[in-house]
């Protein structure tokens, strides 16, 4: 199920990640220090599909499923 890029950026946040300085336009760059990998979340007024969080969480290095 699509989710608002806002909602997402608060799971990544409660997952460990960080906001980074940086990203353009209506880009919000996102660290893992405990991995210290770097993704960039598109923060535009549609919900992003599930297959582009996945990939976003692969880049930071998360399981694919929050958990519960």
């Amino acid at each position: 199920m699509p989710k608002d890029p806002k909602r997402g950026i608060r799971e990544l946040e409660r997952e460990g990640c960080q906001k980074k300085k940086g990203g353009k336009g209506g880009h919000q760059k996102m660290y893992n220090p405990s991995t210290k990998k770097t993704s960039v979340v598109p923060v535009h007024t549609k919900a992003i599909d599930d297959a582009f969080w996945r990939a976003i969480r692969r880049q930071l290095g998360l399981p694919d499923i929050p958990p519960k």
